[in-house]
């Protein structure tokens, strides 16, 4: 069984991937804090901000660990620290440690003023912080590959969803959906966006895990979304369906109208990833929350 070691296997994400993978890899969880792994898999302990002397034996690593919301007193300059020179010393380590098949996490927002359609050569805008330095993160994995012969592939996410994250709109409207409590949506219900399930995200680093071992060249960019836009209203009226609930569902126009959606032929192509569409994984997401 080939070893993979996960950073940030502790994050909604990490936990997701670290637990849907176990039987496939021999998953390592790298993480400042063991005592937060679940106990099906082993863990080392890491500083991202720190140099890392070594890393254990493996033939893959994901980079998932990243500092995405500020929590006082943390400042801009923890974003730069995490994510941007985190980034540097984890590949470093890896470079050390004879670790040279990469899965970067990027997002979305590297593509600033979201727009449809959006593909991987576009010129990226990123429009805070946040998204700045997962950019840095692309352009340092980048250089290792050109330099010491990685072979990296970065995969920009949009907006993630599903078990063990208990935020965001869908989880909020399905929470409140299971509860008949009326849904209120600060947008328009005109807003588009392109949401992509977290099991879905699993399956596209699976995959691009299994692409590392054939793939032409040492790097490459994929965008992992639902593949095309989707109103919110389409979301909301999807949950009150399948959950058959009494709720009413209002949007209030307070915050200005999103449309963004990415182009994901590349990924259909090359990873041969196709994502469940939006009723099936907002079914599988309210199955899981009814037996939490």
């Amino acid at each position: 069984m080939k070893k993979l070691l996960v950073s940030g296997a502790s994050g909604f994400i990490g936990s997701n991937l670290s637990r849907l993978l176990k039987d496939k890899y021999n998953v390592i969880g790298l993480v400042r804090d063991a005592s937060k792994i679940e106990n099906e898999i082993g863990s080392f302990q890491i500083d991202l901000t720190k140099q890392i002397e070594n890393l254990p034996n493996a033939d893959y690593l994901v980079h998932l660990a990243a500092l995405i919301r500020l929590e006082p007193p943390q400042t801009d300059e923890d974003l730069y620290k995490v994510n941007a020179i985190g980034t540097f010393n984890l590949l470093s380590a890896a470079k050390k440690s004879g670790i040279d098949k990469i899965i970067y996490i990027s997002t979305v927002g590297i593509y600033g003023n979201r727009e449809f359609n959006s593909k991987e050569e576009d010129k990226p805008n990123p429009s805070n912080t946040y998204s700045s330095t997962k950019l840095i993160g692309e352009e340092i994995c980048k250089i290792f590959a050109e330099n010491f012969n990685f072979k990296v592939i970065v995969l920009r996410f949009s907006g993630v969803y599903g078990g063990g994250r208990t935020r965001g709109v869908i989880y909020n409207s399905l929470s409140q959906a299971m509860k008949n409590e009326d849904i209120v949506i600060e947008n328009t219900e005109n807003s588009t966006w392109d949401p992509v399930y977290v099991k879905d995200v699993v399956k596209s680093i699976s995959k691009s895990l299994d692409y590392l071992d054939e793939m032409d060249g040492n790097f490459m960019i994929f965008n992992i979304g639902l593949g095309h836009p989707i109103t919110i209203k389409k979301i909301t009226d999807e949950i009150v369906s399948i959950t058959n609930s009494k709720s009413k569902v209002s949007f209030l126009g307070r915050a200005p109208d999103e449309h963004f959606s990415m182009d994901i032929t590349r990924a259909r192509a090359l990873l041969e990833f196709e994502p469940m569409s939006i009723e099936e994984s907002l079914r599988d997401f309210y199955e899981e929350l009814k037996h939490d």
